[in-house]
């Protein structure tokens, strides 16, 4: 399983999609609280530069979350 569409939504939420079309809701939020060191993403116009390729989610080398974690913290919709 890969990612195929990230989306930043309100309340540093990510809208995720997998290309077995299935969409899940990540709380970024939540992760930031549980891991001082992803503090970086409260800041708004940095979190709406989300990048993803394969099975990562990144915005810095410093700062990316792996499918295993997305999935395992994440609502499907």
């Amino acid at each position: 399983m890969k990612f195929i569409e990230v989306t930043p939504e309100d309340g540093y939420i990510l809208r995720v999609k997998t290309d077995d079309d299935n969409v899940y809701l990540f709380n970024v939020y939540q992760e930031i609280q549980r891991i001082p060191s992803y503090n970086c993403l409260m800041n708004k116009e940095f979190f709406e530069q989300v990048k993803f390729k394969g099975e990562r989610i990144y915005w810095s080398m410093d700062c990316d979350f792996h499918i295993d974690q997305v999935l395992a913290h994440s609502k499907k919709v």
